[in-house]
C-alpha cells in the first residue's frame, strides 16, 4: 500500500493562552496515523494535568525539597509543635537541600532557606488545603508531594522518608 503524502492545511492550536493558526500542520491520512496522533495528544494532555497537580516552586524545582507548613494562625498549637520538631534540625535540613515554608493565614514566609514570594491563596489552592486547616507537606525535588499530614510530623520521619528517595540516594552516593 502506497503511503499518502501529508497535505498541509491551516489548523488552530493554543499558544500562550491564545488561539493561533499555522499552515505547517499536516492532515493525517490513514486511520492508524490519526489514532497515533490522538494517543500522542492524550498523552501530552495527561502530562499537563499531572504537572498542574504538582507543586509549582519555579526555581526550587530540582534544587530544594520544600517542607510546607499550613496553619490558620500563629496561635495554632500544632504549629508550635511543628516548630519544636524543627528546633535543632538545621544540619539535617541543609544536608537534604530542604527549605521550610510557612503559610499562616494570608502570609507566606520562609523559615529555613531562601526567601519565598508567593500568595497564600495560590499555595492553598495548589495543594488543596482549606483555609483554617493545619497541614504539613513535603515536596520532592521532582515537585511531587511526598508526604501530607494533618498533624505535626517528626523530622526524623521526614529525614528517613527523604533518605529513601532515589534522588537522595544518588546524592548520598555522590558525596
Amino acid at each position: 500500500m502506497r503511503r499518502r503524502e501529508p497535505q498541509f492545511l491551516p489548523m488552530p492550536y493554543l499558544v500562550g493562552g491564545g488561539l493561533k493558526s499555522d499552515d505547517a500542520v499536516a492532515e493525517l491520512g490513514t486511520d492508524s496515523e490519526r489514532q497515533s496522533m490522538i494517543l500522542a495528544i492524550v498523552g501530552m494532555l495527561a502530562g499537563l494535568a499531572v504537572g498542574a497537580n504538582a507543586a509549582d516552586f519555579g526555581d526550587t524545582a530540582w534544587s530544594y525539597r520544600p517542607l510546607l507548613i499550613y496553619a490558620r494562625d500563629a496561635q495554632d498549637p500544632r504549629l508550635a509543635e511543628q516548630h519544636r520538631q524543627l528546633d535543632g534540625q538545621e544540619a539535617g535540613l541543609l544536608d537534604r537541600d530542604m527549605v521550610v515554608i510557612e503559610v499562616i493565614g494570608d502570609e507566606v514566609r520562609s523559615v529555613f532557606g531562601p526567601p519565598v514570594e508567593d500568595a497564600a491563596a495560590r499555595l492553598r489552592a495548589l495543594h488543596r488545603i482549606d483555609v483554617g486547616a493545619f497541614a504539613v507537606l513535603l515536596v520532592g525535588k521532582d515537585t511531587g508531594v511526598k508526604l501530607r499530614s494533618n498533624e505535626p510530623v517528626a523530622m526524623e520521619a521526614v529525614f528517613r522518608l527523604i533518605d529513601g528517595m532515589p534522588i537522595r540516594r544518588r546524592e548520598m552516593g555522590e558525596r
